[in-house]
């Protein structure tokens, strides 16, 4: 099984394909401009590095956001084009679960060494969505059992496997994330016996409020490393998708806020909506 993914949702561009599971080939850096141009050329160079042709590939991703506006959208545009074109399927991952992906593969022994001590093993990703606003996703790190459409990816800790299961979402203000995030923990978990390892790119924009937060909170750690979604941990998301079965063909664009039309502002549009 050939996957081929594009995340074009910040300003890191990335091509992966793997076979069966492992890379066959990676390009990712840095591309601010001209999206469409680089991608098609990064996208041909993946294939012939994978020693493959486009027509090989059996199955297609993208990241679907919350990220660049422009980038995202062309992104999804190219991979619905090309799955369109070959008949093959396409699945669209949300950014916070590439994060959580990375995150978790990044602490094993950080994750296994509190799961080993029967603590609960959490990930929250957290990321910078501009307007001095935060938007974080609650993970669960749970033994294997029947995964659902929560499920982001299974790892291998230690000698067992781990469903990493999304929870929540929640767009706060950078100013009342210190106190929203403890409240929604422990409405979620009420044990107090637990592991929190935050990461994302906001860790790295709102520094001094992950440093007080772990000051002030015991069992939670910051982890700056992550602050691009990773293509391995986008293309773990999608062979993840197919081997659960997963339904194709969700590739619409993820906005953390209701995207309004050119043009209008928020009254107006929400008056049309109200009419109609």
């Amino acid at each position: 099984m050939k996957v081929l993914s594009i995340d074009s949702t910040t300003e890191r561009l990335s091509v992966i394909i793997s076979n069966n599971g492992k890379v066959a080939s990676k390009i990712s850096r840095v591309s601010e401009q001209n999206f469409m141009k680089k991608i098609i050329g990064d996208i041909d160079s993946a294939v012939k590095k994978a020693g493959t042709d486009i027509k090989n590939i059996d199955a297609f991703g993208v990241n679907l956001g919350p990220g660049d506006f422009t980038g995202t959208r062309i992104g999804i545009s190219v991979i619905k084009t090309m799955s369109f074109i070959l008949d093959r399927p396409g699945y669209g991952i949300v950014s916070p679960d590439v994060f959580a992906v990375g995150i978790a593969v990044s602490n094993l022994d950080t994750l296994w060494k509190n799961i080993s001590k029967n603590k609960k093993a959490l990930i929250v990703t957290c990321m910078d969505v501009k307007k001095g606003e935060i938007y974080y996703t609650i993970y669960d790190i749970v033994k294997v059992g029947m995964p659902d459409s929560k499920s982001a990816a299974v790892i291998g800790i230690n000698s067992g496997q781990y469903i990493i299961k999304r929870i929540d979402s929640f767009l706060v203000s950078s100013g009342s994330f210190a106190e929203h995030l403890p409240d929604k923990l422990g409405r979620i978990y009420s044990e107090t016996d637990k592991i929190v390892i935050m990461g994302g790119d906001a860790v790295i924009r709102y520094r001094a409020i992950f440093s007080n937060f772990v000051r002030e909170n015991d069992g939670c750690i910051v982890y700056k490393k992550n602050t691009f979604p990773l293509p391995e941990s986008l293309d773990m998301c999608v062979n993840h998708c197919i081997k659960t079965g997963r339904a194709a063909g969700n590739m619409n664009p993820v906005y953390v806020r209701e995207f309004i039309p050119f043009g209008k502002n928020r009254s107006s549009f929400n008056e049309e909506k109200d009419h109609d």
